[in-house]
């Protein structure tokens, strides 16, 4: 009996030190991954802090470049309205690729899909000048060509600009919920 005693007295002295031990423990555990938590969260917002701006940048000059490439908006500013339709035929696209080539690194924050539609809408605008420009006769004056080009924009079906203007609107409103 006198072993029973013993072990069971033992028994009385471990469980609650096993039972401390197991709190501890517990507390331990949580309090680190609380703290990983938190390291977690001002991680993600100090990444958000400085990477949001360069997205809404990137934002801001996707639909810019698409507003430069409307017809209507780089007729207007083109120096060859008065030289030969070749000519500002070749100043319209080389402005368009330069334009775009100055925006390429912007689809590193861009949705792809939007950066496609964008791409579309470029390649599109060049394919309506150059279109255009082999509807003109061969001495044409550039204004000819802008005319023509200018008819065809208002006679088409929507361009992918309009298209890719909305969907970069719309991954952008991703961003900024309350829009």
């Amino acid at each position: 009996m006198e072993a029973l005693t013993k072990n069971s007295l033992i028994i009385l002295m471990i469980l609650p030190a096993l039972m401390v031990l197991i709190s501890v423990g517990l507390v331990i555990y949580f309090q680190q991954k609380k703290s990983k938590s938190d390291q977690q969260g001002a991680f993600l917002k100090a990444r958000d802090k400085q990477v949001l701006p360069i997205v809404f940048t990137a934002y801001e000059r996707a639909i810019l470049f698409l507003e430069r490439i409307r017809p209507q908006n780089i007729l207007p500013h083109a120096e060859s309205l008065q030289d030969p339709a070749k000519v500002l035929q070749l100043e319209l696209v080389s402005t368009i690729r330069e334009e775009y080539e100055h925006n390429l690194s912007q689809q590193l924050y861009i949705q792809p899909e939007s950066w496609d539609l964008l791409v579309q809408a470029k390649e599109q605008v060049i394919t309506l000048i150059n279109l255009s420009a082999n509807e003109v006769d061969e001495n044409a004056s550039g204004m000819e060509l802008g005319k023509i080009i200018l008819e065809k924009v208002s006679t088409s079906e929507e361009l992918f600009i309009q298209k890719a203007i909305i969907m970069l609107k719309r991954d952008f409103q991703k961003y900024i919920p309350s829009l």
